[in-house]
Protein backbone atom coordinates (compact mmCIF):
# COMPACT_ATOMS: atom_id res chain seq x y z
CA UNK A 1 0.00 0.00 0.00
CA UNK A 2 1.25 3.45 -0.89
CA UNK A 3 2.00 6.09 1.72
CA UNK A 4 1.13 9.77 1.36
CA UNK A 5 3.22 12.47 3.00
CA UNK A 6 2.74 16.18 3.43
CA UNK A 7 5.15 18.47 5.26
CA UNK A 8 3.26 17.72 8.48
CA UNK A 9 1.36 14.44 7.99
CA UNK A 10 1.99 10.89 6.94
CA UNK A 11 -0.83 8.62 5.78
CA UNK A 12 0.29 5.04 6.01
CA UNK A 13 -0.92 1.48 6.38
CA UNK A 14 -2.27 0.50 9.78
CA UNK A 15 0.26 -1.17 12.10
CA UNK A 16 -0.26 -2.99 15.39
CA UNK A 17 1.06 -0.04 17.40
CA UNK A 18 -2.04 1.94 16.37
CA UNK A 19 -4.60 -0.44 17.87
CA UNK A 20 -4.56 0.81 21.48
CA UNK A 21 -4.61 4.50 20.47
CA UNK A 22 -7.57 3.70 18.19
CA UNK A 23 -9.38 2.05 21.13
CA UNK A 24 -8.76 5.18 23.22
CA UNK A 25 -9.94 7.46 20.42
CA UNK A 26 -13.09 5.40 19.90
CA UNK A 27 -13.97 5.69 23.59
CA UNK A 28 -13.46 9.48 23.71
CA UNK A 29 -16.67 11.46 24.39
CA UNK A 30 -16.01 13.78 21.41
CA UNK A 31 -16.54 10.79 19.08
CA UNK A 32 -20.28 11.15 19.69
CA UNK A 33 -20.21 14.37 17.62
CA UNK A 34 -19.62 12.40 14.40
CA UNK A 35 -20.90 8.91 15.15
CA UNK A 36 -23.97 7.41 16.81
CA UNK A 37 -22.06 6.47 19.97
CA UNK A 38 -18.64 5.86 21.44
CA UNK A 39 -17.07 2.53 20.48
CA UNK A 40 -16.33 -0.43 22.74
CA UNK A 41 -13.09 -2.37 22.45
CA UNK A 42 -15.00 -5.16 20.70
CA UNK A 43 -16.41 -2.67 18.15
CA UNK A 44 -12.90 -1.31 17.52
CA UNK A 45 -11.60 -4.87 17.01
CA UNK A 46 -14.34 -5.43 14.42
CA UNK A 47 -13.52 -2.07 12.79
CA UNK A 48 -9.82 -2.98 12.72
CA UNK A 49 -10.66 -6.16 10.84
CA UNK A 50 -12.94 -4.32 8.39
CA UNK A 51 -10.24 -1.72 7.65
CA UNK A 52 -7.75 -4.43 6.67
CA UNK A 53 -10.28 -6.54 4.74
CA UNK A 54 -11.54 -3.48 2.85
CA UNK A 55 -8.03 -2.55 1.69
CA UNK A 56 -7.28 -6.14 0.70
CA UNK A 57 -10.50 -6.43 -1.30
CA UNK A 58 -10.90 -2.97 -2.86
CA UNK A 59 -7.38 -1.54 -2.83
CA UNK A 60 -8.49 1.63 -1.04
CA UNK A 61 -9.85 2.60 2.33
CA UNK A 62 -8.83 4.48 5.44
CA UNK A 63 -5.17 5.23 6.10
CA UNK A 64 -3.73 5.81 9.54
CA UNK A 65 -2.54 9.39 10.12
CA UNK A 66 0.80 10.01 11.79
CA UNK A 67 1.81 13.42 13.12
CA UNK A 68 5.38 13.61 14.40
CA UNK A 69 5.61 9.81 14.24
CA UNK A 70 2.53 9.20 16.42
CA UNK A 71 -0.92 7.90 15.48
CA UNK A 72 -3.45 10.73 15.34
CA UNK A 73 -6.50 9.41 13.51
CA UNK A 74 -7.51 8.17 10.09
CA UNK A 75 -8.42 9.54 6.71
CA UNK A 76 -9.43 7.95 3.45
CA UNK A 77 -12.28 6.56 1.42
CA UNK A 78 -14.89 4.24 2.81
CA UNK A 79 -18.63 3.80 3.01
CA UNK A 80 -20.21 5.45 6.04
CA UNK A 81 -22.96 3.28 7.47
CA UNK A 82 -24.49 5.85 9.80
CA UNK A 83 -25.82 9.40 9.58
CA UNK A 84 -23.32 12.12 10.39
CA UNK A 85 -23.39 15.89 10.27
CA UNK A 86 -19.77 15.95 9.06
CA UNK A 87 -19.80 13.84 5.88
CA UNK A 88 -16.51 15.16 4.51
CA UNK A 89 -14.55 15.69 7.72
CA UNK A 90 -12.19 13.31 9.41
CA UNK A 91 -11.14 14.29 12.90
CA UNK A 92 -7.99 13.15 14.58
CA UNK A 93 -7.37 12.15 18.16
CA UNK A 94 -6.44 15.78 18.82
CA UNK A 95 -9.54 17.14 17.07
CA UNK A 96 -7.73 18.39 13.94
CA UNK A 97 -9.29 18.07 10.48
CA UNK A 98 -6.74 16.83 7.94
CA UNK A 99 -8.80 16.43 4.76
CA UNK A 100 -7.92 19.86 3.36
CA UNK A 101 -4.19 19.29 3.88
CA UNK A 102 -4.25 15.92 2.12
CA UNK A 103 -6.38 17.42 -0.66
CA UNK A 104 -3.57 19.96 -1.31
CA UNK A 105 -0.94 17.19 -1.46
CA UNK A 106 0.68 16.20 -4.79
CA UNK A 107 -1.64 14.82 -7.52
CA UNK A 108 -0.24 11.29 -7.30
CA UNK A 109 -1.85 11.06 -3.85
CA UNK A 110 -5.26 11.58 -5.41
CA UNK A 111 -4.77 9.11 -8.27
CA UNK A 112 -4.28 6.20 -5.88
CA UNK A 113 -7.84 6.63 -4.57
CA UNK A 114 -9.31 5.51 -7.89
CA UNK A 115 -9.90 1.72 -7.86
CA UNK A 116 -8.87 -0.10 -11.03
Amino acid sequence: MTEIETPRLRLRPWIGDYFEPLVAMGAAPRVIKISPSIFSREEIEAMWGRIHKHFAHYGFGRWAIEVNGKFDGSLGLTWIRFKTTLPHASRSATGCAYGQEIHRSPPQAVIMFVPS
